[in-house]
């Protein structure tokens, strides 16, 4: 009897109403029908790392192109001074790109044509020193100055594109199908057209620089690029400028002008200034010393010389223990 009623059974119901009839309900299965929840047709999760890139290309190419074509305000170029391209971002790439994206997206929505075009440096030492230390047991005096360029060549390149690439995922509103390279030739042409010009106008001249040369990069350097540790010392030296029979006679009239009972100036028949450096190959290159308005001098001399300077009263006791001397003002 109970065979035939399981026969029956089985062919009126179908297996899932059969394994509900004799399943006990869990407690969760209770109280789940008796929830009035809302429908909707967003998804149950976030999966940021699918919907993310799509989100990303809304707020970057998609808005970009848009504000293009529908702002009905002035065009507002941002020049992107351009990061170099030698290695992965940091919080100064941050810190540059996020200031202007602020700025952009301000002006884009006060009406602007938002245009701005990322571009890379790809010239100078911070790419050379990345692509030097990619040639590891390598010795550099054997390679050429072509093969030197063509490593930080590519060194730049793999960069610029992982930079991009990590930009683009920050965010930055930009024109990411238009970027310019400074190694790109026709950029390199247009600096040369620029450069002629300056020349013509006669913006470029020859003169007197010093330029600071780094032994173990076998390059020259900016003055922004040098760096001194901590600990570091510099040696100063002392060096006397005399003055012409012209300053003094000049330097003597001033005088009298200011203290016409001065009467020791007049029997004073030469005259050395004193200025100290830290940087004594730049001397040779000299052609002035120049003075503080603010600053008190004294001329003071030399007893055992008979030699005469002219110096700044707060540097005088340390002037004499340097030398080791006693001077009479």
């Amino acid at each position: 009897m109970l065979k035939q009623s399981a026969a029956i059974f089985r062919n009126f119901y179908s297996p899932n109403q059969i394994r509900r009839f004799c399943t006990q309900p869990s407690e969760a299965d209770k109280y789940a029908k008796t929830l009035n929840l809302p429908i909707t047709t967003l998804p149950m999760r976030a999966d940021a790392h699918q919907r993310e890139p799509g989100l990303q290309k809304n707020m970057m190419d998609t808005l970009y192109r848009w504000q293009s074509q529908h702002n009905t305000g002035p065009t507002w170029t941002l020049h992107d001074g351009p990061p170099y391209a030698n290695g992965k971002l940091h919080m100064g790439h941050l810190l540059n790109k996020t200031l202007k994206d602020i700025t952009n997206r301000y002006k884009l929505m006060c009406g602007y044509k938002v245009q701005f075009i990322p571009g890379w440096d790809c010239h100078g030492l911070p790419i050379e020193i990345k692509a030097l230390e990619t040639l590891k047991g390598v010795n550099r005096s054997t390679l050429s100055p072509i093969e030197i360029r063509q490593i930080a060549k590519k060194v730049a390149e793999d960069a610029l594109e992982i930079q991009k690439k990590d930009f683009q995922r920050w965010g930055i509103l930009a024109d990411w199908d238009i970027t310019y390279k400074t190694m790109n030739p026709k950029y390199e042409a247009e600096e040369i057209g620029v450069f002629h010009q300056l020349v013509e106008k006669g913006l470029v001249f020859q003169s007197l620089k010093p330029v600071y040369w780094s032994p173990s990069s076998q390059t020259a350097l900016a003055e922004a690029e040098l760096e001194y540790p901590d600990t570091h010392k510099s040696p100063a030296v002392h060096v006397s400028f005399p003055f012409s029979n012209n300053s003094l006679s000049l330097l003597k009239d001033l005088v009298k002008k200011l203290d016409n009972s001065n009467n020791k100036i007049s029997e004073i028949n030469s005259l050395s200034a004193v200025i100290w450096t830290t940087t004594p190959w730049t001397l040779v290159s000299n052609l002035a010393i120049s003075v503080g308005r603010d600053i008190e001098y004294v001329i003071i001399n030399d007893e055992s010389t008979q030699n005469n300077y002219l110096i700044a009263s707060s540097r005088l006791e340390h002037f004499s223990s340097l030398t080791k001397k006693t001077y009479n003002i």
